[in-house]
């Protein structure tokens, strides 16, 4: 869909919303999964 965009400003809204989706459907996976299952993001600890 990016290829449709044909101002920054359309780019910039569309960006906008694919990482609220993505951030949205990441809150899901750790409420559905609340055991950890669903947090890949998680940095490791370093030590």
């Amino acid at each position: 869909m990016w290829h449709a965009c044909k101002t920054n400003d359309e780019l910039l809204t569309l960006s906008k919303a694919a990482l609220s989706y993505a951030n949205r459907l990441h809150m899901w996976c750790d409420f559905i999964l609340p055991w950890g299952l669903g947090d890949g993001f998680r940095k490791k600890p370093q030590g």
